[in-house]
């Protein structure tokens, strides 16, 4: 997957990461993250954990039992990946930091709350703006009908944040989580699901154990042996039938130089365009306090740009395929 001569991107990845989880897709877009670290294609300057969710979602979120950040699932993937960058919880000072020394401009993934990022960049604008080569940010609505514009859960961590995002001095690339009510694939909305199962029979066994880890909710202190012990078959099965809902995985892909064919190929970003399901659109966007966004196209030279699903029926196969073809490097 990697490409001779070519420079890693580096990337920077912020992730609201839990054990027990709260929704592991986190999981499942974290092992892509290092998966591509490993082919080369990224090099993965720092991961940052959210802390444990603030304000409202307090008194609503013990209920489904979710614990604090998974640092133990960064260096899961590490050991998995043979990569070991720096883990931080909820710290923007490591963004700038992971920003300002890293050997070329970076990308920066954003699939949890967007706090950090905003306050990074309003304390060093300058700064980000020099060595941010662009942010995919994962949130929010992809609709501009306003009875149809529901709440969504990383805007709703932190609104003025999210807001904020559109304002970055740097190149944005927007993956709305979805667009209408319905909550199933669509032109401007990055969801899909897979059945895990279908993605498992791809993997390591070192790499189903990492996801059995997860997906049980494991109290093992022994996270690291955890990896090396043989898979438990019967709740690999169980948990294999289970659909899993996404919604990052096409900006993991497009910041490594890389998109999805309709039969579920990784190709270059240049080859094969008709085939590809996902593009990037360039559009003008504005976003009030609230994290209610209005957005129209917008010029080519655009700095935002929107994700469009351009075959929304055979999109979420190919993701599914795409995404297994890039975590198979990892054993």
């Amino acid at each position: 997957m990697g490409e001779a001569g070519v420079a890693p991107v580096p990337v920077i990845h912020m992730t609201d990461l839990y054990h027990p989880h709260m929704d592991p897709d986190d999981h499942w877009d974290a092992a892509c993250v290092y998966a591509l670290a490993a082919a080369g294609r990224y090099d993965l300057r720092l991961v940052s954990l959210d802390p444990p969710p603030y304000g409202k979602w307090i008194e609503w979120e013990p209920a489904r039992g979710f614990g604090d950040p998974a640092i133990q699932a960064a260096h899961q993937l590490g050991a998995i990946a043979g990569v070991a960058p720096p883990v931080a919880v909820g710290s923007p000072a490591a963004l700038l930091r992971a920003l300002e020394s890293s050997p070329s401009p970076a990308v920066v993934h954003v699939v949890g709350s967007c706090r950090d990022v905003a306050a990074a960049a309003a304390q060093a604008p300058e700064l980000f703006a020099a060595r941010c080569r662009a942010v995919y940010l994962n949130a929010g609505l992809g609709t501009n009908d306003p009875e149809l514009m529901l709440e969504e859960h990383n805007v709703s961590l932190d609104p003025a944040a999210y807001a904020a995002m559109f304002a970055l001095p740097c190149p944005l690339y927007w993956l709305p989580c979805a667009e209408t009510k319905r909550w199933g694939t669509s032109a401007y909305g990055s969801f899909y699901s897979f059945r895990q199962g279908d993605v498992f029979s791809g993997l390591s066994a070192r790499l189903q154990n990492y996801f059995l880890y997860a997906l049980g909710r494991s109290s093992d202190p022994a996270w690291l042996a955890a990896l090396s012990r043989p898979v438990d078959e019967p709740l690999l099965a169980a948990f294999g039938e289970q659909e899993r809902g996404m919604y990052c995985t096409a900006g993991i892909l497009h910041a490594a130089g890389l998109a999805a064919t309709e039969s579920g190929e990784l190709v270059g970003l240049g080859e094969r365009l008709a085939e590809h399901v996902f593009e990037f659109v360039p559009v003008t966007v504005r976003c009030d306090a609230s994290g209610r966004t209005r957005w129209t196209p917008g010029p080519a030279s655009s700095e935002t740009r929107l994700l469009r699903v351009r075959d929304p029926e055979r999109y979420p196969a190919a993701m599914a395929s795409a995404m297994r073809r890039a975590l198979s490097i990892l054993v």
